[in-house]
């Protein structure tokens, strides 16, 4: 792993999202799905935050 890399270089193009009105269930069953920890989180393609899949296993979704 490259410590001196840009964050630039190491993010992604197109990450991974997921509209509010979507339940949680259906977050971890993207994550799963694409092997993410983290979703964004969007309303009608505004960023409202990111979702992390071990703040919904702390919350029992899984």
């Amino acid at each position: 792993m490259d410590l001196q890399a840009d964050v630039g270089n190491l993010g992604h193009a197109n990450p991974r999202s997921i509209e509010s009105t979507h339940l949680a269930s259906e977050a971890v069953r993207m994550m799963e799905s694409y092997q993410v920890t983290t979703l964004f989180v969007i309303d009608n393609g505004k960023w409202l935050g990111i979702v992390h899949l071990h703040d919904l296993l702390k919350a029992g979704v899984a």
